[in-house]
């Protein structure tokens, strides 16, 4: 589960699962984005002390000079245009017999909560993985389920009459029929 929130949002963004889902102990259940406005105002008023180059010649001096101005009028730009969205993500544990709609809640702290389905198995239809929130602090949520561990096998014949499960790949099928029509056109043709 991935959220979007506002790049100034400095609030916990809690996610509240079901009793049959589990958060994943590496994944805390509260997240706050983290400071990025606040640690470039600190590298700006850093930036704004002028440094120990009174030392040095007077070209050096008007090139760092120029450089920390040109420095700080891209970083008062950057400021100015707003810090952009900030990802926050949890991993949900889902066991393997999970089957049907599972609503989940994300609560930023001072908003409206926001409830989304999580659709596990056939019994239901697939929810959408992207949802979009027009307003509010929570720009965001994308639902990215796991891929099936069952790989996908493009052809394998002798599988359909009991032999071994050989997947043979779109390529080599692809080069059999190549092959085959070749041999057969060459024949038709009768090229020696």
């Amino acid at each position: 589960m991935v959220a979007e929130v506002d790049g100034d949002f400095q609030r916990p963004v809690t996610i509240d699962v079901p009793v049959s889902l589990t958060l994943e102990q590496t994944t805390a259940a509260s997240q706050v984005a983290p400071p990025i406005r606040q640690d470039l105002e600190q590298l700006r008023m850093e930036w704004q002390q002028t440094g120990d180059a009174n030392s040095l010649p007077r070209e050096l001096r008007m090139l760092a000079d120029y450089t920390r101005q040109a420095m700080l009028a891209n970083l008062d730009a950057y400021l100015q245009a707003g810090v952009p969205p900030q990802t926050l993500s949890w991993r949900i544990g889902v066991p393997e017999s999970a089957d049907g709609h599972f609503p989940v809640r994300l609560t930023a702290e001072g908003e409206a909560p926001v409830e989304f389905p999580l659709v596990f198995g056939r019994s239901r239809p697939p929810a959408p993985e992207l949802i979009h929130g027009e307003t509010g602090l929570v720009r965001g949520l994308k639902v990215v389920y796991p891929r099936p561990l069952q790989r996908r096998v493009f052809w394998a014949p002798l599988a359909l009459v009991g032999g071994p499960a050989w997947d043979l790949g779109w390529l080599t099928v692809y080069v059999l029929s190549y092959i085959a029509v070749m041999v057969a056109a060459k024949r038709l043709l009768r090229v020696p």
